[in-house]
């Protein structure tokens, strides 16, 4: 979970329109929300911090087919993939914006240990984030300890984080091998919030300082 800016007022004229439009009307994946939410969250969902191909539009505080001012509110449509989605569902209703907590990563630890069994390498756990709502969602998205169905969405999750970690890994290298204007970027690109997983690599920098060079903190840019 990374800082993520909506823009504003984004298109708030435009669903106060739908949503009023006809009581009976449910559409709020109009033209151009969309767009502006992948925009909006780096093509990224809020939730895993993947660019999964299935990311769709979330309502961040659950609308229970009932409200429809959440269910049109520009502010509480977000980015999410499905396997994130289906988790959250509308059991989880107060959780961290990370639209509007900047640096919002360091109230959760997201750790992966390659050490660890097989589908156990990942834990997310507190850091003073207030919301033990956050923490259990998170803890849930990334569990094994779940139906069939969610569990492979896990396992793709886990994959695909240990592959970019290992990238991550690799440009590190390269860098601390010839700390060139060119390889600084591409370290800086991997730690903004426009990157996959980036909660996890900053996490990894924080946490093994006998690796990873202080500087890097300092281009943790939200």
């Amino acid at each position: 979970m990374m800082y993520y800016e909506k823009a504003q007022p984004g298109l708030t004229t435009e669903l106060i329109h739908q949503r009023d439009k006809d009581d009976r009307n449910v559409n709020y994946d109009i033209k151009g929300v969309r767009e502006q939410l992948y925009e909006d969250f780096k093509g990224l969902c809020y939730l895993c911090g993947y660019s999964n191909p299935s990311n769709a539009i979330e309502h961040f505080r659950p609308h229970k087919k009932a409200d429809r001012v959440k269910m049109f509110d520009w502010n509480n449509l977000f980015y999410a993939c499905e396997h994130c989605n289906g988790i959250k569902g509308a059991g989880f209703e107060n959780l961290l914006d990370c639209t509007k907590i900047k640096g919002i990563e360091q109230k959760i630890i997201f750790k992966y240990d390659p050490n660890q069994p097989h589908r156990h390498k990942v834990t997310i756990s507190n850091n003073n984030s207030g919301s033990p709502d956050t923490i259990e969602l998170l803890q849930l998205i990334f569990s094994i300890d779940t139906t069939s169905k969610r569990r492979m969405g896990v396992q793709t999750l886990e994959k695909q984080l240990k592959k970019e970690l290992k990238n991550f890994d690799l440009f590190i290298d390269a860098w601390m091998a010839d700390p060139n204007q060119i390889h600084e970027e591409i370290i800086k690109e991997q730690v903004n919030n426009t990157a996959d997983f980036a909660a996890f690599k900053r996490w990894q920098v924080r946490m093994n300082p006998d690796r990873y060079p202080l500087v890097l903190i300092d281009w943790f840019v939200d």
